[in-house]
């Protein structure tokens, strides 16, 4: 799965890190660092145990207040933030151990303890593929009435 979400970088013009291992692959798009990992489906608390996910989600600190606002605190626009592809695979081996049960993007919170966003990728890729939807155009032209039986000059006397 490294080597496909890395294919799946480049193509995004993400600017995915080098494979090493079963070290997490990793791209830079905007302000958002993107990376994944996999979980047994319904076990959401196996995505802490890992040391540098909990580094990487420290920088969701700045988006944190779009979420939840703070009451005294100033809000500083943020300039980094991470998020997930989490794949969900089933727990047994006897059903399709292969591929996984459902993907979905996950923006942790600071502490990874709680989730900003998730959301399944098909619902989220399904908002960016709707066609905006086209306004009709209400506007009447109305002519002017007299126009030409003005003065010759073009004004009017």
């Amino acid at each position: 799965m490294n080597e496909s979400f890395q294919r799946a970088l480049i193509v995004g013009d993400a600017s995915p890190s080098a494979i090493r291992g079963n070290g997490i692959v990793t791209g830079r798009t905007g302000i958002f660092t993107l990376a994944r990992f996999n979980i047994p489906e319904g076990f959401w608390i196996n995505g802490r145990r890992s040391h540098t996910r909990k580094q990487l989600s420290l920088a969701n600190k700045a988006i944190e207040p779009l979420v939840q606002p703070e009451l005294f605190e100033a809000y500083t626009p943020p300039s980094e933030a991470v998020a997930f592809f989490v794949a969900c695979f089933p727990g047994s081996l006897q059903y399709r151990p292969e591929s996984p049960v459902s993907i979905q993007v996950a923006v942790p919170d600071r502490y990874m303890r709680g989730w900003l966003f998730r959301e399944q990728i098909d619902v989220f890729v399904q908002r960016y593929e709707q066609k905006p939807a086209i306004q009709d155009d209400l506007a009447t032209p109305k002519l002017k009435k007299n126009i030409g039986k003005q003065g010759t000059g073009g004004t009017s006397p």
